[in-house]
């Protein structure tokens, strides 16, 4: 017998080899991204921002809740001490004001028969289903009579704002509906200021967004979800290894098999 002088040539089994596990490597990798597709659903977007910002007496303040450019609130506070005017020597006040059809949340003034812009607790939900109003809303208004003493009213009092601060707001972007809040703290007078301390909105159309929250999925329940026609991705199966060794081509067979023992 005729012995083969040389090394034996392994090229085509280790190739096939290689080709193989590049395949494996490949179709896994492939199945891992659509493991993540199916299991992480778009999730909404608060976009936050902190301002610290002391409001100017006697004129507009104009808020941005999306800074793009288009004025979406007007805050005016305002200092009308001095002479008397009529029965008032002190009429003192701040308003919000929606721009073109932006919404304020309103409550009932218990001093008035007007509405007055709501001062909404920490963790309270803005949104679709909120009692919002176009216009212009007083937030608090401090009045001293000729003679007389001073009255305040309206929920951004003061003995009032300090558990309460935050506004509720329906807003444009692209004629699109979105929602938004703003914390206005320290608002005094009868001395005359207010701060506004910090603002946010939520980035999917007519999506609630929670008064105070600054990042995150937002609203999350079930309700929300089901009123917003979420989908429930299907729970992935166990990928077999010849199925992973076939390649992209078996993604959509592995997605489509049934689990042992399923319902037909």
């Amino acid at each position: 017998m005729k012995r083969l002088s040389g090394p034996r040539k392994t090229s085509n089994l280790s190739q096939s080899i290689h080709q193989q596990l590049n395949m494996y490597a490949i179709a896994a990798g492939a199945a891992g991204v659509g493991v993540l597709a199916l299991a992480q659903p778009a999730q909404a977007k608060i976009v936050y921002t902190a301002a610290n910002t002391k409001l100017p007496i006697n004129a507009p303040f104009y808020l941005d809740l999306n800074h793009d450019g288009i004025k979406d609130f007007k805050l005016y506070l305002r200092s009308a001490s001095g002479p008397p005017t009529g029965s008032r020597s002190v009429y003192n006040s701040l308003r919000i004001t929606g721009q073109r059809k932006n919404e304020v949340w309103t409550v009932r003034s218990s001093h008035t028969s007007r509405f007055c812009a709501a001062a909404l607790p920490k963790g309270r939900q803005v949104g679709p289903r909120s009692p919002l109003q176009k216009g212009s809303h007083i937030m608090a208004v401090y009045a001293q009579s000729v003679g007389g003493g001073g009255t305040e009213f309206c929920p951004w009092a003061t003995n009032n704002v300090n558990a309460h601060p935050y506004l509720g707001l329906k807003f444009l972007i692209n004629g699109k509906i979105h929602f938004g809040w703003a914390r206005i703290e320290n608002v005094i007078l009868v001395g005359v200021s207010a701060t506004l301390v910090d603002y946010a909105y939520e980035t999917v159309p007519n999506r609630p967004i929670i008064a105070g929250k600054m990042k995150g999925p937002d609203v999350d329940s079930s309700a929300e979800q089901q009123n917003a026609g979420a989908l429930t991705a299907p729970t992935p199966k166990p990928a077999t290894l010849g199925l992973l060794a076939m390649g992209s081509p078996s993604l959509s067979i592995w997605r489509r098999r049934p689990s042992p023992g399923a319902t037909q």
